[in-house]
Parts: C-alpha cells; sequence; structure tokens
C-alpha cells in the first residue's frame, strides 16, 4: 500500500470515496501486493465460466466428476455475497442459488450455468458500475466499494484489458497525469469509467533481432512476421525513445515486424506477438537444440492509425511478482538454508526432497511460458506432499495440508503488512502513535496489538485522524479490528482465508490437469501462478524455520504433521474461548494458539 499523492486532489469529505477507490485499483494491482490484497483471479460472473468450462471438461474425460463440486460451493458462496448479481436476478435470487446448490444430474446444472452466464452477460459489468458509483457518492459504505472495486476490475480483465494497462492509465489520471487537472467531485468516476471503451485496435510490434532470423525470412509472412534490414520509417519515428530503439544495434541489426494484433491495449498486443515469436523460439529448439535466434527484450508497440506508440520492456512475468530479498543479503541467507538443510537434525530423504522441490522452484522461475510456471510449481508441491490417497482425493490430501501452512502466524503477516503501510504513510508522528501501544516487543506484535485488543480503541482513534487523507489505511485498521478482535472473529477470518485458499490450490489442480490433458490455455493462469508460487514459498519457509527450531531428528512428513497438529490446536483453542474478546494477555494465545 503506498501513499496516495494529493497534488491534484482538493480534499475534501465529499470525496473519500474516490480516493478510497484510486487506492484499492493501485493496491489490487500493484506487483509486489501480498496475495492476500491483490486482485483475485474470479468475480462470480467469470466464476460461473470456469464452472461451464469444467463441466465441459467433464464431458470430454478431461476432468472427473468430484473436480464440479468445489466449484459449485465456490459459486454459491460468493454469489450470497453479490449485490450485483442480486440485483440482476431479483426476486428469485435466493431460489436460484438454492437450486445450484442441491446435488443433481451433471446437465441439470449445466442448464443452470447456462442460464445465469446468459442472464448476465453485459448486465453484470454495467450493474457493477451503477453500483459502485452509488457507492463511492456514499463513502461510508468502504466494504462495498471495495467488493464493487474487485468485481469491476476483474470485468476490464476478462473484457481483454492487461492488469498492467489498467494500472498505469488509472495512476495517470487519477495521480500523476495532466489530465483531469483537478479531482474535486466523486462524479469523475464516470470519465475513469470512459477510459476503458472496450474498443479494440490494431497494433503492430517491432523488435530488434539478431542476423539469424533472417534464415526464416522466406516463410516469415505466413505467420505474420516482416523481417527488415533498413529502419522502418514511421510518422513518430523522432521521438526520443523510439529513436534510440530504431538506431544502430551491433547484436541485433534486424527489424523484426509483427503485424495485426488485436487488442484492447499495447501490452495485451506484445503479448499476442510474444506469442508468434514463441512459435518461431519452439520450432527452433525442436530441430536445433543449441542455436537460439536472438532478439530484443525491449519491443515498439504502436496502433494501426499511429496514435498509439511507445517503447515498452519485457512486462514482469508472473513468477516475478513476489517481493524479493536484498541481493547482498544473498551469500549470508545462502548460508543459513544450507546450513539447516544439511544439519544432522533432517533425515537424508527429506533433503532430497527439499532439493528437488528447490529445483522445481528454480525451473518455474526460468520459465517462459506461465503454463510451464505452473506445472513446474505443482511438481515442487508434489514432492513435498507424495500420495496417501486415492488420486480422486488427492488434491483434497494436498490443498488439507497446504492451507496449513497459508494459516500458520496468519495474522502476523497480515501486520507486517500494515506497519508497511503505516511507515510509508509519509504521516509524521505514525510510528511514535504506534509506540504508544505497551504490548508487544517490535512492531509486529505492536500492529497486532493495535488493530486485536479493545483498551488500544483511543489508539486507533488518533490513527483515524491522522489518516483522514489516506482512507485506504484508515480503513484497513478498522477492517482488522473487525476481523481480529476476538476468538469467534478470528475463527470465522482463519476458516474464511483456508477456505479460500483450498478453492485456489483445487482451481490451481484442475488448471493444472486441463493444461496436461488438453494444452489448453486459461484466460487466469498468471494469477494461479501468483497464488501458487506465494504458497510454495511459504511451506519451504516454514519447513526450513521448523528444522532450524528442532531439537530433535525430524522429516519434512513430520514438520508437515507438526504444522497440521498445530492449526487444529489454534481452531480448538478459538472455539473454547468463543467470543472472548483481545486483551494484553491473551492476543498471542487468541491470534496463534499455542506457539
Amino acid at each position: 500500500m503506498k501513499a496516495p499523492d494529493l497534488t491534484k486532489w482538493d480534499i475534501k469529505p465529499e470525496i473519500e470515496g474516490i480516493l478510497l477507490f484510486a487506492q484499492l485499483i493501485d493496491e489490487l494491482l500493484f506487483d509486489y501486493t501480498i496475495d492476500a490484497y491483490k486482485i483475485p483471479a474470479l468475480n462470480s460472473r467469470t466464476l460461473a465460466l470456469e464452472l461451464l468450462r469444467s463441466i465441459e471438461d467433464y464431458d470430454a474425460n478431461v476432468l472427473r466428476k468430484g473436480a464440479i463440486r468445489p466449484i459449485v460451493n465456490e459459486l454459491v458462496n460468493r454469489l450470497a455475497k453479490d449485490a450485483v448479481i442480486q440485483d440482476i436476478i431479483g426476486d428469485y435470487f435466493g431460489q436460484y442459488i438454492d437450486s445450484l446448490n442441491k446435488d443433481q444430474p451433471i446437465p441439470e446444472l449445466k442448464a443452470k450455468v447456462i442460464f445465469l452466464i446468459n442472464k448476465l452477460g453485459d448486465k453484470y459489468i454495467l450493474t457493477a458500475k451503477r453500483q459502485l458509483k452509488e457507492a463511492i457518492l456514499n463513502p461510508k459504505e468502504k466494504e462495498r466499494i471495495t467488493r464493487l472495486t474487485r468485481d469491476y476490475v476483474i470485468e476490464l480483465i476478462d473484457k481483454g484489458y492487461s492488469p498492467q494497462f489498467i494500472y498505469y492509465e488509472s495512476e495517470k489520471f487519477i495521480f500523476s497525469g495532466r489530465t483531469p487537472q483537478k479531482i474535486d467531485t466523486p462524479q469523475i468516476i464516470d470519465e475513469y469509467f470512459n477510459l476503458f471503451s472496450a474498443e479494440k485496435r490494431t497494433f503492430h510490434v517491432i523488435y530488434r533481432a539478431g542476423k539469424s532470423f533472417s534464415m526464416i525470412k522466406g516463410y516469415s509472412p505466413n505467420l505474420g512476421i516482416e523481417i527488415l534490414e533498413d529502419t522502418p520509417e514511421l510518422p513518430f519515428g523522432g521521438a526520443e525513445k523510439v529513436r534510440a530503439f530504431l538506431g544502430k544495434h551491433d547484436q541485433c541489426p534486424l527489424f523484426l515486424i509483427v503485424k495485426n494484433n488485436e487488442a484492447l491495449d499495447e501490452t495485451i498486443a506484445r503479448a499476442l506477438a510474444d506469442q508468434r515469436l514463441f512459435l518461431i523460439d519452439s520450432l527452433s529448439r525442436y530441430h536445433i537444440h543449441r542455436g537460439e535466434l536472438q532478439r530484443s527484450s525491449e519491443a515498439l508497440v504502436y496502433s494501426d492509425d499511429y496514435k498509439r506508440f511507445g517503447v515498452s520492456r519485457k512486462p514482469n512475468s508472473a513468477v516475478m511478482k513476489r517481493p524479493d530479498r536484498p541481493f547482498e543479503r544473498l551469500a549470508d541467507l545462502i548460508k543459513d538454508t544450507v546450513t539447516v538443510i544439511t544439519s544432522d537434525r533432517l533425515d537424508p530423504e527429506s533433503f532430497l526432497r527439499l532439493v528437488r522441490a528447490l529445483w522445481r522452484h528454480n525451473t518455474a522461475i526460468r520459465s517462459e511460458a506461465p503454463e510451464n510456471q505452473l506445472l513446474e510449481f505443482w511438481s515442487a508441491v508434489e514432492v513435498l506432499f507424495p500420495p496417501t490417497a486415492e488420486e480422486s482425493d488427492r488434491v483434497l490430501q494436498i490443498a488439507g495440508a497446504m492451507v496449513c501452512f497459508e494459516s500458520s502466524e496468519y495474522a502476523a503477516k497480515i501486520a507486517a503488512d500494515l506497519y508497511k503501510a503505516i511507515k510509508n504513510s509519509h504521516c509524521a508522528g505514525a510510528l511514535e502513535i504506534l509506540n504508544e501501544i505497551p504490548e508487544g516487543g517490535n512492531v509486529i506484535e505492536k500492529c497486532l496489538a493495535l488493530f486485536s485488543i479493545e483498551k488500544n480503541e483511543p489508539i486507533r482513534n488518533k490513527f483515524y485522524t491522522m489518516f483522514e487523507k489516506h482512507p485506504l489505511l484508515k480503513n484497513r485498521v478498522y477492517y482488522l479490528n473487525t476481523r481480529f478482535a476476538s476468538a469467534d472473529l478470528v475463527l470465522k477470518t482463519l476458516n474464511a482465508h483456508t477456505e479460500r485458499v483450498s478453492w485456489q490450490i483445487q482451481r490451481i489442480y484442475r488448471s493444472r490437469n486441463v493444461i496436461i490433458h488438453s494444452g489448453k490455455t486459461l484466460p487466469f493462469v498468471n494469477i494461479l501462478v501468483e497464488n501458487l508460487h506465494s504458497y510454495i514459498d511459504r511451506v519451504l519457509d516454514l519447513i526450513n524455520e521448523k528444522i532450524s527450531r528442532s531439537s530433535h531428528p525430524t522429516t519434512v512428513d513430520q514438520i508437515v504433521f507438526e504444522v497440521k497438529l498445530e492449526s487444529e490446536s489454534h481452531l480448538h483453542i478459538l472455539k473454547k474461548l468463543g467470543k472472548e474478546k483481545c486483551t494484553s494477555d491473551n492476543y498471542k494465545l487468541i491470534l496463534f494458539g499455542n506457539k
């Protein structure tokens, strides 16, 4: 979460809603936002589309019948909270959910899903925009603004916009661009909506290429690719970055023009061009394993009418959208990890499994295609969680184990992100106020005490006043208090989190099967890669931590069992405590259990 740049904002109470919306867009689409606050893979409408695709895959013998029920459960859960669909369906909304949730033959279920998809159509995004504007005009409805903003952005991505384009266009409109010159009314949301008219353009993409590409000059037109030795003449060629890109290049003297990419934005156009070149790379590797066709990572993308153009670097791969540690610490990090996994506390078989998982992790990082990244990460998961059940229960076994790692110290992960947001808020005195909290031996524990302990409400009120011009952070402190203030709330929060993670892991497994057995590319595969990368890193981190703290010999399987026991013990404690509120004496017990 970044502090908002308010240079062109006229801050007053009535624009709090539009500022919250602006900050949410920034956080949802920022590459390094933690997974708890990143854009989800699906909303209710696109989840219905996934259910239909999965039923069709079942009909084609690609998926098992057991893979269908978790999607139905997730869709029913989403629909119950979706005011947009309730608005569209109307009076029989409740009856529809009940009919969807019952056990029924697959053809009957399929008919009901098709009914929902046809009923929604383009009405979903139009209704979401209308409701979002209503909520923005009434800025007290912050949770509603949050939910509708997520659903709206997912719709834009499903329409064919890239997250990168939405992020940069939003940032330019809301914060850094010259137009609009001033934001002083929430009605400006209409101008924002007009940025995304869903009108496709034709783009051409130019790469610099090595001389080896001249070998394919004879058949490249069949792929819509033109290879030139002379600099192409373009009406915008005088622009500084364009001129530099088109200038002399010793290693890549040729110009590779991938033509006629129909897309809503430049990032998607480049991705389409990359796919065509990936085909050439694949053919090259098929025939000559040691050779390589060299081309630039930068590309010049321009529209057919020359009105839109720019030189862009290769977008961040999904596997790279994770916070990184400083490179200067690499030697110490490697030393610490090697010391732990080679210690006599870990048995040889577990050591080999960890090494194989790290190999798979490394291969995923180095892979270009997101489908390959997902397959390699999943291979690492299977190394760490080997089969102990029938194939039909396999994914449930894995999901059941992995959610325990994901929920372990979940509150600390949220508190660490909150501390980072407070630190980056640029609000003078914020850290001093945090230090007024008597509980906690470090800043993370103080953040935990801030949002969980009832008697710290006066300090929360200080933050609410301080963050008047930072509504996302102000609302985050309030939101976390409503989720972690008592044992029953923490239990509800953890159950909801583990349920979401379990559904996502099952979605990843289904996607893995579809990729392997049908070769299909899924529209949300990049988000799945980001989530799975986060999950596998958490598993590896916690295994490493458990080995280092163990006072006796252990194995990977023992650690998995121990993490599961800790998770079950924590949930048991929360059930036993009921509605007991967090206090200075018990907040760590409620948030983490007996650890």
